[in-house]
């Protein structure tokens, strides 16, 4: 287009906004989408000044002209932003009020299209509520969080939004950061109806607890907080998640350590958790936990000390090997070891020498099924590496603790380096194994782990 035919039709638009006296009702999408087909072409052909000119002056004879405050903040959006968002906020109020929805959703998408804002967020959203666009609307409320995120509204609403289409995980990303923002504001009703909420949906509320244990401290009394653990308690008994319950009594414990009633409900949980130990009723006993002037955190520490011996439970002494329990009378343990037979300690004794193994713990391996280790590392070696580090802390071992676990009984020294050698290169290869610190160290990564949190 030329210059006199787009100032031709600048005019066309904006006499007939004026001698046909507009009403807002009567603005049409239409109309909006050809205006600004008609900026396109302005900004093609750079005829921006003169268009702004011609809009300016019709604008001080027709103050109430939306075409031309509409031309003006387009025009304007780059070299002046306050003019542009404060012309389109004006603008898209005035349609918000007329109910003209369309016309809202239109505008606020232009005006984010060139302006992250939160007014043209909460336009949009209010627009597509209005006209039943639902689902579009929970992404422009995490964008709207971005801008404000102490909006505990529409935190909320993304999740109660997440929480109806099915997706738990969304749902309780978003009911934690609600949480958050109660705790924060000291709302102990909103606190308690979102903790509500968590236990209902999520797979795991203990760890949500811990993430806000410090600042729940910092901002309510204890007998609030001993109220939300007592509900989370209720949850995991029914889930026979003992090991987690039995973890937040003592946190309670801590918090009222008076409290007769959470004391027995502890003892009742570790009844539960060992329900198999044959010396439970004893150690019980001993610990004093049932006591009530006792210590309670003495009681405690003593108890589960106590309770991880049990005949059959077996352990491993330094200097005499890899050992089973075979027996617990009173005070007295007796033991099994590989190298010193049938021995007898004291309890005290027992928790300063020994640790306790599993039963599919590669020494428990070597001393009771040696066979099948030993076919392990012929035909399956990558397999008993994966036992061996499994068995370590934090699943790594050294090669030189690899290395002493494997030429005990298993792989003859001699025989080391080759076999060594032939292993290395297929753990190289393997997705849920690492070398760290110049090979040195070997990781073992389950097989979600993302690879990128290992440091190298």
């Amino acid at each position: 287009m030329s210059s006199d035919t787009i100032i031709k039709e600048v005019e066309k638009l904006l006499d007939e906004e004026k001698y046909s006296k507009f009403q807002l009702s009567e603005y049409s999408l239409s109309k909006f989408k050809k205006i600004d087909e008609l900026i396109k072409e302005v900004e093609k052909n750079d005829f921006k000044e003169k268009v702004q000119d011609l809009a300016n002056e019709y604008l001080k004879k027709n103050e109430f002209s939306l075409i031309a405050k509409y031309l003006i903040s387009i025009l304007n959006m780059h070299e002046d932003k306050e003019l542009f968002i404060n012309g389109f906020m004006k603008i898209i109020t005035n349609f918000k009020e007329r109910e003209k929805w369309g016309i809202v959703e239109y505008l606020a998408q232009k005006m984010l299209s060139i302006h992250e804002d939160e007014f043209g967020l909460r336009s949009l959203i209010d627009s597509l509520k209005v006209l039943n666009k639902n689902k579009e609307i929970p992404p422009l409320q995490e964008r709207l969080i971005k801008l404000n995120p102490d909006d505990h509204n529409i935190t909320i609403s993304i999740a109660r939004f997440y929480e109806n289409e099915n997706k738990k995980d969304e749902a309780v990303k978003y009911y934690n950061r609600a949480l958050k923002l109660f705790i924060n504001k000291k709302s102990s009703r909103m606190v308690e109806d979102i903790w509500l909420k968590i236990l209902e949906i999520a797979d795991d509320p203990l760890q949500i607890y811990k993430e806000v244990e410090n600042v729940l401290k910092s901002n309510f009394d204890p007998d609030f907080i001993v109220a939300l653990l007592s509900l989370l308690i209720h949850n995991l008994i029914k889930a026979e998640k003992y090991a987690e319950v039995i973890s937040i009594l003592k946190n309670i414990l801590v918090l009222q350590p008076n409290n007769k009633e959470y004391r027995e409900e502890l003892v009742k949980v570790y009844r539960l958790r060992y329900k198999d130990h044959s010396k439970l009723e004893e150690t019980l006993k001993l610990s004093g936990l049932r006591m009530w002037w006792k210590d309670i955190r003495h009681a405690i520490e003593l108890f589960e000390k106590q309770i991880q011996f049990d005949v059959n439970v077996f352990v491993f002494h330094y200097s005499w090997g890899t050992g089973k329990i075979i027996n617990i009378d009173n005070n007295l343990i007796a033991i099994d070891f590989e190298k010193k037979g049938d021995h007898k300690m004291s309890f005290d004794m027992a928790l300063n020498t020994l640790q306790i193994i599993p039963e599919d713990h590669v020494k428990v391996k070597k001393r009771y099924d040696l066979e099948s280790i030993l076919q392990m590392a012929n035909k399956e070696p990558v397999q008993l590496i994966e036992m061996v580090v499994n068995n370590m802390d934090n699943k790594e071992v050294t090669v030189d603790e690899l290395k002493d676990e494997v030429t005990d009984r298993i792989i003859a020294p001699s025989d080391w380096q080759r076999w060594w050698a032939k292993v290395k290169k297929s753990l190289k290869t393997h997705p849920n194994f690492k070398f760290l610190e110049a090979e040195k160290l070997i990781k073992f990564i389950e097989s979600d782990a993302n690879y990128g949190d290992i440091i190298l």
